[in-house]
């Protein structure tokens, strides 16, 4: 069949997709988009909320957010193990909305106390159900779409992705303090867009709906089956993690990205607490940073990520985010003599750059490696990986910029120095991941041909 991509002309450049692909193609990415447009809303309130009492309570809510992660994970587990995919997914949406409507009340209506106590709490349970939702987003991609299909489709479904987490972050940036006077005195800025991201939701699960009748009537390449209960029990995907060496790399290498990114994290909330004081003025940067690391993200993606995975395989893309990680905090700490405008710009751009190849380079690699696996173990494992797993790794990059400072070295040259040997083993996995991958989609394609012979035998 011809491909996209030699039906030629630009966008047959830019978008690898077959004619029978473009459809459900095309939903999976407005699907990823208002899921993205309605977390990317919400994030930098959540950062803006989170830093309100301080950083060292900052740090309490990441150990906090892990231990709920692997709780909602389990939870989670169980509602796989009773339900098919058709009810499980919007279940899951639909709480996080019923959540939402109960934090726009309580910080709407109650007094300031609870409000402060109702922002840590919305702290820890947007870090869970951010992890949560993207979660069960790609595990559905990793079930309705093959591994060959995968390493084409996921940057172009993450374009539509990133679409969505522009226009998210667009709105705090560009409409966050006019909310503020907007509409009766308790519907503060923060409100309005707990209640925007409710309609958001809403929208991907009927985008869900619609593209899961579209992939039952066989329309793909990949053979269909009827969605049905997953079968098990609650902690499936504890045991498939701590039991399979390929799960457990995959654990190991997640784990090593959340070390990074909350490194990266930590070292640019500081800045932004230093600069800014007012929780209106902290949301206005956060999202402004989220704009422009939306921007980088959505440039890789449309010009870079399919070709960057077609050339040097998954294992090499996985590559990149650990090399990346060690050259941008070299270059700070390059600068860290400057002025502070050089110091600010010199990070806004590390972070844009890390940030956008965790996204378009990383996210749609990683995501291919769930491919090769059963479908207990694309919903289960996976959200383990994704939300303990990474939360775990949130709390491990915690503890090592919080023991750099307690040692008097948190200077972002020490930091650079301690990434090194991370990034060694880091890369290592990378690349033994990519080998691993390879060999369980051979064996996905033996058993497959044996099953075919077996069946005309019969």
């Amino acid at each position: 069949m011809e491909s996209g991509a030699d039906k030629g002309g630009r966008v047959g450049w830019l978008i690898q997709v077959t004619p029978d692909e473009d459809k459900p193609a095309l939903l999976s990415g407005l699907f990823f988009f208002f899921v993205l447009f309605a977390v990317m809303m919400l994030r930098p309130v959540r950062e803006a909320m989170g830093v309100e009492r301080g950083m060292d309570e900052l740090r309490g809510l990441f150990v906090l957010t892990a231990l709920v992660s692997l709780v909602v994970a389990i939870l989670f587990g169980g509602l796989v193990s009773r339900m098919d995919r058709r009810r499980f997914l919007p279940i899951g949406f639909r709480v996080v909305m019923l959540c939402l409507v109960g934090f726009a009340v309580a910080r709407g209506v109650m007094g300031d106390e609870i409000k402060q106590h109702a922002g840590r709490v919305f702290y820890v349970w947007f870090s869970v159900f951010n992890m949560f939702v993207t979660s069960i987003f790609w595990a559905y991609m990793a079930d309705i779409w093959r591994l060959d299909q995968a390493k084409r489709l996921y940057p172009v479904i993450g374009v539509g992705g990133t679409l969505g987490a522009l226009a998210g972050a667009s709105v705090p940036w560009t409409l966050g303090e006019r909310l503020e006077g907007f509409g009766p005195a308790w519907m503060s800025g923060p409100v309005w867009l707990m209640l925007f991201s409710i309609l958001l939701f809403e929208l991907a699960v009927r985008v869900m709906i619609v593209l899961d009748k579209w992939m039952a009537q066989g329309t793909s390449d990949k053979p269909r089956r009827t969605p049905h209960a997953v079968g098990g029990n609650l902690i499936d995907g504890l045991v498939a993690v701590s039991k399979s060496p390929y799960l457990l790399l995959i654990a190991m290498y997640v784990g090593m990205v959340a070390v990074s990114s909350t490194i990266v994290y930590f070292t640019g909330v500081e800045l932004v607490v230093d600069r800014e004081e007012e929780l209106s003025s902290r949301i206005k940067l956060f999202a402004q940073l989220d704009v422009w690391k939306q921007v980088a993200t959505l440039c890789f993606q449309l010009f870079v990520t399919s070709r960057l995975i077609k050339l040097i395989g998954v294992g090499g893309t996985l590559c990149v985010l650990p090399v990346l990680t060690v050259a941008g905090f070299t270059a700070v700490w390059l600068v860290g003599s400057g002025s502070d405008v050089l110091v600010w710009g010199t990070f806004a751009i590390f972070q844009g750059f890390h940030s956008a190849s965790r996204y378009a380079f990383v996210r749609p690699a990683r995501e291919t490696l769930f491919s090769v696996l059963s479908e207990s173990e694309k919903y289960k494992a996976k959200t383990v990986v994704d939300m303990f797993v990474y939360r775990a790794g949130d709390v491990a990059g915690v503890g090592t910029e919080a023991g750099l400072k307690a040692l008097g070295v948190a200077s972002v040259g020490a930091i650079a120095v301690s990434t090194m040997p991370m990034a060694a083993c880091w890369v290592a996995l990378a690349l033994g991941l990519g080998v691993l991958q390879k060999r369980r989609a051979g064996s996905s394609v033996v058993e497959m041909k044996q099953r075919a012979n077996d069946s005309t035998r019969g």
